[in-house]
């Protein structure tokens, strides 16, 4: 009997596959020997991010709330932070210009990352190339995270570029909403300084890394940290997640013995068009089952069982000599993983009785399906 509650109080099977994966890379002393470790594992998931539009929509939003508010009348509450941030000398005119000057500073370091960034990418590849070794290039790039590092700091410096005019906050104070105080921008400011220490502490791993992989042990050993950390548990979710996918009929179902009449169900199978159509659905563009949330499914089927229980044994007791041969079946068709798209009928029904609107509902927001990214 698998313990669903590992997947959460919804059972999900993502869940339960990553809590699963966690639990071996605990136990096994080899996969703890090559783990990365915590810093690059915190660095790295700042870096989830990863693409330039959402650096800078991320940037953006907060941005935005900044001067929403400063145009509130939260603003005369916060009048006071002036005199300990710049003094109370200061004007809010003295202290746009000194931010941008400091502006004008960071956007200099942050053209000299982008410089050390696109040599190192260069070196590698050219040492790549003359070994013939595209799989080099690829573990490279993860061990490196180039990518992130370079979309994070092209969205900063563009931020730079763009803040040396304040367009949001100058904006509120032409409209008269703004304050006197330069708390906002100050906060600006330490956002800046903070996103590029995150840029720094980046690049001073991927100089480390860019260093050490020109030598063929230090390359051996990322190749070996690649595949534990990456390749391997993505090979182990992916058998795990279908696996288990497919052995959640058994597990669900609570018919008693083992004759062919009891209820039963299915997963990731199709009995073809013989069978009552349960749910049906459309989708416009193609996608995939991503997640099952196996609490909930096991919910509607032992609901399900228990109506087609009490059915045969109605049956039986008026001694219908229409007997089924087979028992009723809940067939659901998609695999994992597996895209489809179109009209689908991914629920069927063989025998039993009809599942009702709540039990649709809940298997509904139970199968999870996610929209198929273009790779074009």
């Amino acid at each position: 009997m698998i313990n669903w509650r590992q997947g959460g109080w919804t059972g999900s099977l993502n869940r339960w596959t990553t809590r699963e994966i966690s639990n071996q890379f605990r136990e096994n002393a080899a996969l703890r020997r090559v783990r990365y470790g915590a810093a690059h594992r915190s660095i790295r998931w700042l870096f989830s991010i990863r693409t330039f539009g959402r650096f800078a929509f991320t940037y953006i939003v907060f941005d935005a709330l900044l001067a929403l508010i400063e145009a509130s009348p939260l603003r005369h509450s916060l009048e006071a932070a002036t005199e300990y941030v710049w003094g109370a000398n200061t004007s809010w005119f003295e202290a746009k210009v000194l931010i941008s000057q400091l502006s004008s500073y960071l956007i200099t370091t942050q053209v000299g990352i982008l410089g050390v960034v696109s040599l190192a990418l260069a070196l590698i590849t050219l040492i790549a190339q003359r070994e013939n070794s595209a799989t080099d290039i690829q573990v490279y790039y993860h061990e490196s995270m180039a990518f992130e590092i370079f979309a994070s700091s092209l969205a900063l410096l563009a931020i730079l570029v763009l803040q040396l005019t304040w367009p949001l906050q100058s904006l509120v104070h032409y409209l008269g909403f703004g304050s006197e105080s330069s708390v906002f921008e100050a906060t600006l400011l330490g956002a800046h300084f903070a996103w590029l220490l995150v840029n720094l502490g980046a690049i001073s791993r991927f100089v480390s890394t860019t260093f050490s992989f020109v030598q063929q042990s230090a390359r051996e050993l990322h190749r070996e940290r690649y595949t534990a950390n990456i390749i391997q548990p993505l090979e182990m979710r992916r058998y795990l997640r279908n696996q288990l996918y497919a052995l959640t009929g058994h597990d669900l179902t609570t018919a008693s013995g083992s004759n062919n009449d009891q209820p039963s169900a299915v997963f990731g199978s199709d009995y073809g068009n013989l069978h009552a159509v349960e749910i049906e659905s459309t989708f416009r563009t193609p996608v995939l089952l991503h997640d099952v949330r196996i609490i909930w499914v096991r919910w509607v089927l032992r609901r399900w069982v228990n109506r087609c229980n009490k059915k045969i044994e109605e049956d039986s007791s008026q001694d219908s000599n229409d007997a089924l041969s087979q028992g009723p079946l809940i067939s659901f068709s998609p695999n994992i993983d597996v895209t489809i798209e179109g009209r689908v009928a991914w629920c069927r029904r063989r025998g039993g009785v009809p599942l009702t609107r709540l039990e649709k509902f809940v298997l509904r927001r139970a199968f999870r399906f996610k929209r198929v990214r273009s790779n074009a």
